[in-house]
């Protein structure tokens, strides 16, 4: 496993965009299209639609790689996987 980010988050809306595409702006309809969860949303290429239980503020955010399926936590509330 590799830690690609980690820290706080500014949270809007309860909204977090991670994006690899500047061009343009993450679309909640777009990025959620088809899609089953509601906390993340990974239909658009290069973009991810995060929801936050916060409205606004600042929240923990880490960004884990791995190789291997991870290991589930028993403290975690929600867990979304995304290609």
């Amino acid at each position: 496993m590799r830690v690609l980010m980690t820290g706080p988050a500014w949270v809007s809306y309860a909204q977090i965009y991670v994006e690899s595409v500047l061009d343009s702006y993450s679309d909640l309809g777009e990025c959620f299209a088809g899609q089953q969860n509601g906390l993340c949303g990974a239909a658009s290429p290069g973009r991810l639609f995060l929801i936050t239980g916060l409205h606004t503020g600042e929240v923990g955010f880490t960004v884990e790689l791995y190789d291997d399926v991870p290991p589930l936590d028993d403290t975690w509330e929600e867990v979304v996987e995304t290609p």
